[in-house]
């Protein structure tokens, strides 16, 4: 298994690096394209690397934020063929709430309609192929051993679905993580974690209880959160046995050195161009 950074937030050598998230899985012959990031940059980087789009087999959605499909259309512009998995959940009404207005920070309006024949939508664990799995997340539907770190990641307050006339605060159910089996363990990947990375490993262990994480990669969603409540995340990590941390995007370089005090050689800089054997 590899698995290639098509974009991140911090940049490596000529390759382009914006605040989105895009990622290259080759799995078992097959590869598989992890959102598109917040433009076409994905796909410039793609062909820097050597990697054609063309030949992606399938797309998945993690969550419905621009930083991670305003890319879907130059990905269908490219691909003629492969369905890209996304939650039922997933609409274009997602916004962050600013001091005078609410900014939109959705899927491109009109892309869901417009390339419908594209999109599969799923509503539960899903499995795509054999060995890569779908896990769907929501804060409000959490076992109540988890209560206690329910805050860990979630950025209560800010973020906002719009439905019909109604706002409401976003529970992100149309976030998923992507789960990879392989001979060393469990590969995930949480592109954002909006509703914190404790919150989606227990989600992992109930779906895979008998198997052990190797590597855990992405967003954790920390940049905006308390010293403590990253140093609280930093511990529950350090004890899980996960082997591999790679993290970037939306956990921001001030919680990345937070959790190195406490994560030391396990933890990694997520990076544009990154490339990750298994």
């Amino acid at each position: 298994m590899k698995a290639t950074i098509l974009v991140d937030s911090t940049r490596a050598g000529n390759l382009k690096a914006e605040w989105g998230l895009s990622i290259l899985v080759e799995y078992n012959r097959k590869k598989i394209l992890i959102d598109t990031g917040a433009s076409s940059n994905f796909l410039k980087n793609a062909e820097m690397c050597g990697i054609s789009i063309k030949d992606v087999d399938a797309g998945i959605l993690s969550h419905a934020h621009y930083d991670h499909a305003n890319g879907l259309e130059t990905f269908f512009r490219e691909n003629s063929t492969a369905k890209f998995y996304l939650l039922k959940t997933c609409r274009e009404n997602c916004y962050s709430s600013r001091r005078f207005h609410n900014r939109y920070i959705g899927i491109k309006k009109g892309i869901l309609e417009k390339y419908r024949d594209r999109f599969e939508f799923i509503d539960s664990t899903f499995t795509l192929m054999d060995g890569v799995t779908l896990i769907p997340h929501e804060l409000d539907n959490m076992p109540p051993q988890t209560e206690k770190l329910r805050k860990l990641g979630h950025v209560k307050g800010t973020l906002l679905v719009k439905n019909g006339k109604n706002w409401q605060l976003d529970n992100f159910d149309h976030e998923q993580t992507v789960v990879f089996e392989t001979e060393k363990g469990l590969i995930v990947f949480t592109s954002c974690a909006h509703n914190g990375v404790v919150n989606t490993i227990e989600d992992v262990k109930r779906v895979f209880p008998n198997k052990k994480i190797y590597t855990l990669a992405g967003g954790f969603h920390l940049h905006r959160k308390s010293e403590n409540d990253v140093t609280q995340t930093a511990l529950y990590l350090a004890q899980t046995g996960i082997r591999q941390i790679y993290t970037g995007h939306c956990t921001g370089e001030r919680a990345f050195e937070i959790m190195k005090k406490y994560l030391g050689a396990k933890l990694y800089h997520l990076h544009t161009g990154l490339i990750m054997q298994f």
